[in-house]
This record gives C-alpha cells, sequence and structure tokens, in this order.
C-alpha cells in the first residue's frame, strides 16, 4: 500500500499529487534516476537510460536480485556516466534491449512498445 507516504526530496511534487505517493514509495526504495535540482520532472518524458537505471535500482533493491551486466554498445559514451553501470547490468539481464544497430541510445525516449515488452517481462518473471 503506497498511500500516506510523503515525497521528501522533491520541490516540484504536491502533497495532492495523485502519483505523490508512488513517487514516495519510488524515492523511499532508492529506485528513481539522477534527479536533478529536488525535481522529479513528473511531466516530462523519459529516456531509455532513465527508464535503465530505474528498473536497474527496481530489481535490484525491491526484488533482490543480483544482476549480470552484458557486452558494451557502440554508443556506449553517450550513456550518462551516472547510468553506465545500470544500463549495463539491466540489459545483460535482458529486461531492456539495445537497438538492432548495436546502440543503446540512452537519450531518446521509451516507446510505448517498449514499455509494454518490459512489463511484461517484470510480470512473466514475478507473476505480479
Amino acid at each position: 500500500d503506497k498511500s500516506g507516504r510523503t515525497v521528501k526530496n522533491f520541490t516540484d511534487v504536491d502533497a495532492q499529487d495523485i502519483f505523490a505517493p508512488y513517487i514516495a514509495w519510488a524515492e523511499e526504495n532508492g529506485i528513481l534516476a539522477n534527479e536533478k535540482n529536488r525535481k522529479f520532472r513528473p511531466n516530462d518524458l523519459i529516456t531509455r537510460e532513465e527508464m535503465a537505471v530505474m528498473v536497474c535500482h527496481y530489481l535490484e533493491n525491491v526484488r533482490g536480485i543480483i544482476l549480470t551486466a552484458g557486452n558494451s554498445f557502440l554508443d556506449y559514451d553517450s550513456i550518462s556516466a551516472w547510468a553506465r553501470d545500470d544500463v549495463m547490468l539491466v540489459t545483460g539481464s535482458l529486461y531492456i534491449n539495445g537497438r538492432s544497430d548495436g546502440k543503446f541510445d540512452p537519450k531518446s525516449g521509451t516507446t510505448r512498445a517498449e514499455l509494454a515488452t518490459l512489463l511484461s517481462r517484470l510480470i512473466d518473471e514475478f507473476d505480479f
């Protein structure tokens, strides 16, 4: 149950926001990606590297799964330094894939199809 939780570190999330308890839960469990200047940016799009970091933190911190790093990507140097290890872990464990051209494409937004695939993998893995 996520109700009654309070967001502690983000000045752009109001306690009355419908999503506030979920952000608070993610915050408490160390799931959130590189949030800057105490801003969560709830209405911004999410990048592939941000999604990878959050999924990695969820699997490790909440599910207790030990992930194994995979092969590097052709655009490895374009992955933000704060996200590199997590991207390598979550892709090595095949929860999130790179692109067919050998790149991860870290700064692009994620698609609905990618999110649906990821959720399906998590549901299959954990029988939600």
